[in-house]
């Protein structure tokens, strides 16, 4: 069974402290977008793990309810690195999940054919390799999949990253190209969301909070 670990936890310091995850186009949030295209999975059970932005996120979620039951997780000391809030969503899974895809909220280009595809891919694996990534050019994205009894193996071990860990176990590791950049761009600041939206020619915009809205 699939289960999916979405991590929202960051404090979006350098997008001027918002959460990105609320960053609209169309009127849709990305976490919105995101959580329609990994309900096109039918995952058993979905963690959006949360942090800096909390209180906001519950807002957007409760005036637009997600499309999917959700398994929310509060991290109360995110810090600048995923790692923590990663541990948590795992930790939050049900036994029964026996494939795990870990998704940043912040990536706006991904759509329900990339996640489809993705998890085709980590299907069609060897079976020694227990986690893989999409890369494009060199660049490892998300999503992350692994092997349930990898991500116990995981958090019984002291605190080291799971890239680091699987860049150590390089056999283990299964990457394959995606085509496309959607596995790879996120956005960081205000300027990657100017570009987006010179990119793509939509709307794309900051939660409203008194941030300037970027248009194409």
């Amino acid at each position: 069974m699939l289960g999916a670990v979405v991590l929202a936890a960051g404090a979006g310091s350098r997008m001027g402290g918002v959460a990105k995850c609320l960053i609209t186009v169309a009127g849709d949030t990305l976490l919105q977008r995101l959580l329609r295209a990994v309900q096109s999975l039918g995952p058993a059970q979905t963690v959006l793990v949360l942090g800096h932005h909390t209180r906001a996120i519950h807002t957007a979620l409760r005036q637009t309810p997600a499309p999917l039951p959700l398994t929310l997780v509060h991290n109360r000391k995110p810090g600048d690195s995923p790692a923590s809030s990663l541990r948590l969503g795992l930790h939050a899974l049900r036994p029964e999940v026996g494939t795990v895809m870990v998704l940043l909220a912040d990536q706006p280009l991904l759509v329900a054919s990339d996640l489809q595809r993705a998890l085709q891919a980590f299907q069609e694996r060897s079976p020694v390799q227990r986690v893989g990534w999409p890369e494009h050019g060199s660049e490892p994205g998300h999503p992350v999949l692994l092997q349930a009894d990898l991500a116990r193996e995981w958090l019984a071990q002291d605190r080291v990253g799971l890239r680091p860990w699987a860049l150590q176990n390089p056999q283990q590791v299964a990457a394959w190209a995606p085509g496309n950049s959607h596995h790879t761009r996120d956005l960081d600041t205000p300027e990657a969301l100017a570009r987006l939206a010179r990119d793509t020619g939509q709307p794309w915009a900051l939660p409203q909070t008194g941030a300037k809205t970027h248009h194409s």
